[in-house]
């Protein structure tokens, strides 16, 4: 089932997309239905994810700080790269 399309492009384009299609034959909407179909039929690259795109952004933790009674200190706690920190630790001392 076909359906309308409405574009804005320039008006010099269309008079020589026009021309050019009358000498092959073709008309506009056959020509934007082919160019739909090929960009339809593209496949999109596979989407890398952020470690692939990045690389590992991993920071030093700040000990110190994530040890302190501050609002910044409690929520370093909540990381886990802390956690990672206290159980290599509890780890070290067994």
């Amino acid at each position: 089932m076909k359906t309308k399309l409405t574009l804005s492009v320039n008006r010099t384009t269309l008079v020589k997309a026009r021309r050019k299609l009358q000498r092959k034959g073709r008309s506009i909407s056959a020509e934007v239905d082919a160019m739909l179909e090929r960009i339809a039929a593209e496949k999109e690259p596979a989407r890398k994810g952020w470690i692939e795109q990045f690389g590992d952004l991993e920071i030093p933790l700040d000990l110190e700080l994530a040890e302190s009674d501050t609002p910044a200190g409690r929520q370093l706690r909540k990381t886990a790269a802390y956690r990672r920190h206290k159980a290599a630790q509890r780890k070290a001392k067994a």
